[in-house]
């Protein structure tokens, strides 16, 4: 699986580079590469290795890149960045075929509010579906259903942590230049 989310800042007071608020690609799209491929493999990582491109000058990274292992042997990739054309993708490859997925992290972003999800079989053919939402909506049915109905919230305290220990992993890797294992 490979995942990217990224657009070009050229507005150099935006407040994604300021590095005191927790700015760069990483915590501002790149957090949505990594939140798809940990959902989709159903595993936390066993080892993360990243690579960053960091701003000289606001000391956040403008492009960031790396891997993420699994214990089931499932190798993925990421990259975000603040220097690249506009992509908000995420690909599954697989032995009998592919499933991309357009406009997968903002679908409200296009005109429609629309995106893809593309199906490659092996045998070459394709079945496209469409799906529609504004995720921000999405998030507050959600976090309403749970305190109005005592529901479940669909992603809980325990795996938005998981999540910061995996951008926290992320951010060590590629500024250690190492491998990060075991989380």
């Amino acid at each position: 699986m490979r995942a990217s989310f990224s657009f070009y800042l050229d507005d150099r007071s935006n407040i994604r580079l300021d590095n005191q608020l927790g700015g760069g690609s990483m915590f501002d799209v790149g957090c949505y590469n990594l939140h798809a491929i940990r959902n989709i493999i159903g595993q936390e990582p066993s080892s993360i290795y990243a690579s960053a491109n960091y701003h000289p000058e606001f000391k956040v990274d403008m492009t960031m890149t790396g891997t993420l292992n699994f214990d089931n042997g499932i190798v993925t990739s990421f990259d975000s960045s603040f220097d690249c054309a506009p992509r908000q993708t995420y690909e599954v490859v697989g032995s009998k075929g592919t499933i991309t997925v357009t406009s997968a992290y903002r679908p409200d972003t296009n005109e429609d509010m629309t995106g893809e999800i593309h199906v490659v079989k092996d045998d070459s053919s394709v079945e496209i579906y469409e799906e529609s939402g504004d995720q921000y909506t999405l998030m507050v049915e959600d976090f309403a259903n749970a305190v109005l109905n005592n529901q479940h919230l669909t992603y809980d305290v325990t795996s938005m942590q998981q999540q910061m220990k995996v951008l926290d992993a992320v951010y060590e890797s590629s500024k250690t230049g190492g491998k990060v294992v075991k989380l």
